[in-house]
């Protein structure tokens, strides 16, 4: 079995289709306001590391398209390498990789610590299905304070497709 390091060809169709593209900066819809994201879903721009503002300049699909796939390539894919264990399949590491790309791997505990999902430690031990749904369902679904019916729909079709 060859080992998974990066997403494929029909995930990036995928990404594309869900996040569809925008032209122009526009705010988190959870937030109202930052992050501000441009493309396909893109918060930071990963050639330069600035953040999307909404003074900048509009981009075409081609520069979406750029974006998307440098963050994947340069950040999302070598994160889900290095934190998950070697045997994942095509469809785990897309699944994976999309949470990491919408939510991120990381979050700040009440004491202000940085800590990583416990996602990646529930994958890595093979916990039962229904142990690691549970759990991946309720990761991230909030904006603004708020739940995102579409978050809701995002984590639920990312555990439907690494299952």
């Amino acid at each position: 079995m060859q080992k998974i390091t990066s997403v494929s060809e029909s995930f990036i169709a995928k990404i594309k289709k869900s996040e569809g593209f925008k032209s122009r900066p526009y705010p988190d819809p959870g937030t109202k306001g930052r992050p501000f994201t441009i493309g396909y879903g893109t918060t930071r721009y990963f050639d330069t590391g600035k953040l999307v503002t909404m003074v900048d300049k509009p981009i075409d699909e081609k520069e979406g398209d750029r974006l998307l796939r440098g963050w994947f390539s340069k950040y999302v894919s070598p994160l889900v390498d290095r934190l998950c264990r070697d045997d994942l399949t095509q469809d785990e590491f897309d699944a994976i990789a999309d949470f990491v790309y919408n939510a991120g791997a990381t979050y700040i505990d009440k004491k202000g610590n940085v800590k990583y999902f416990n996602l990646f430690e529930k994958v890595n031990n093979k916990v039962p299905k229904s142990e690691l749904q549970a759990y991946w369902e309720k990761l991230c679904i909030t904006g603004g304070g708020h739940i995102l019916p579409g978050l809701i729909t995002r984590r639920k079709e990312e555990v439907e497709l690494y299952f």
